[in-house]
């Protein structure tokens, strides 16, 4: 199956503190990588690749389009930010890691670091949005049940 993410970079963008600027080949490895590694572990891989050969065929359920922009996509944006969170500060090139600042910014002095909840508050909304998540499937699966 080819390259599919649940949440487009732009609605990322939109849905997070993430500046405009920032580039799209920057952001897709960090939703592809917090797709196969949080999120298929909450669905299971069958859900998890159903969604994605719905999201190809354009074929979701109303149900799953709801489950898709209302579940998966805000926590979906909030691991993927957390595992971009690095790549934004270092590059790896062929030299090395380098620390990236330009001429019009100032790096973050370590006081200011200590002081900035952005790992905190993005692992704080992050769980926050799988426990919601988790308990959508759970009453789902209860609700399919009660209909057998």
């Amino acid at each position: 199956m080819d390259t599919v993410l649940l949440v487009s970079e732009q609605r990322m963008k939109q849905w997070s503190s993430l500046d405009n600027n920032i580039r799209i080949d920057v952001l897709t490895p960090s939703i592809l990588q917090a797709q196969d590694i949080y999120i298929q572990d909450t669905l299971g891989t069958a859900f998890y690749t159903r969604l994605k050969a719905g999201v190809v065929a354009n074929d979701l359920t109303t149900n799953e389009s709801v489950f898709l922009k209302d579940y998966i996509g805000p926590c979906l944006i909030q691991y993927a930010l957390y595992l971009l969170l690095p790549s934004l500060k270092y590059k790896m090139v062929e030299k090395g890691i380098l620390n990236g600042t330009s001429e019009e910014t100032q790096p973050m002095r370590t006081v200011e670091q200590t002081a900035t909840p952005t790992v905190a508050a993005v692992t704080k909304s992050t769980v926050s949005n799988i426990n919601k998540l988790k308990v959508y499937l759970s009453n789902e699966t209860e609700d399919r049940r009660n209909i057998k």
